[in-house]
């Protein structure tokens, strides 16, 4: 009986470390994830809709909670204000992936990258990078000049 419970301490001891990192990293690259697949989205709204798109990154979104994680948003016409065709709120972002921090690597306090109807991105001269930590996993994201995505 004691020999099983010093077994079993060991194994626990053992595990518990690899399933932490194996948690923090799922987090990060979960949240990578829902990222670029709001860039590929901003991209294809544009296409389908003959219409400039845009995703931002970490800024205010008038018709969601501000500031944002990130949101795909188009102009109103009418009003000539950004309205989000989806968004995820830094409050909703905190719950959903507990512990991973949204950040923008150099002087960047935004990202913003319009795409044009042809999907081609604006940021031509600029290529932000987005990082998403939980604990010690990063995982950084470059839009690419044309508004490409890149895990770094």
């Amino acid at each position: 009986m004691l020999v099983t419970l010093a077994v079993l301490a060991i194994l626990i001891t053992i595990a518990v470390p690899n399933f932490v990192s194996t948690t923090q990293q799922t987090r990060s690259q979960v949240a990578s994830e829902g990222l670029l697949r709001a860039a590929a989205s901003a991209r294809q709204i544009a296409l389908q809709t003959g219409k400039p798109t845009k995703i931002v990154v970490n800024k205010k979104v008038d018709d969601c909670g501000n500031p944002v994680a990130w949101a795909v948003t188009q102009q109103d016409p009418t009003t000539k204000t950004d309205k989000s065709l989806s968004c995820l709120s830094s409050t909703d972002f905190a719950k959903r992936y507990k512990n991973t921090a949204l950040s923008l690597e150099g002087d960047a306090s935004e990202v913003e990258i319009e795409f044009a109807p042809t999907g081609i991105g604006n940021n031509l001269n600029t290529e932000p990078v987005v990082s998403l930590a939980s604990g010690s996993k990063t995982v950084r994201i470059r839009f690419n000049a044309g508004g490409t995505t890149q895990i770094l």
